[in-house]
């Protein structure tokens, strides 16, 4: 990403310009977290993560780390 950025007269920063193209791909990024209207995670978010660690915590053996996630992934690429 290609920043400009505008200093007001004792040069600390005030502003930065950003190419549109990356400007339009950070907004597509933002869409995509699903925030609620406020700009935080819904709480639906939050009752699947809530779920999912609860039971993690009642299975942990059920569960693998990431590099074998990673590795299950890759085996069936």
């Amino acid at each position: 990403m290609n920043v400009h950025y505008i200093s007001d007269q004792s040069g600390n920063k005030t502003a930065a310009v950003i190419p549109i193209q990356d400007w339009n791909e950070l907004q597509l990024k933002l869409e995509a977290l699903d925030l609620d209207e406020n700009g935080n995670i819904p709480e639906w978010h939050k009752d699947v993560l809530n779920e999912r660690i609860a039971y993690y915590n009642e299975n942990p053996n059920s569960c693998l780390d990431a590099f074998s996630t990673l590795e299950e992934i890759e085996k069936e690429l």
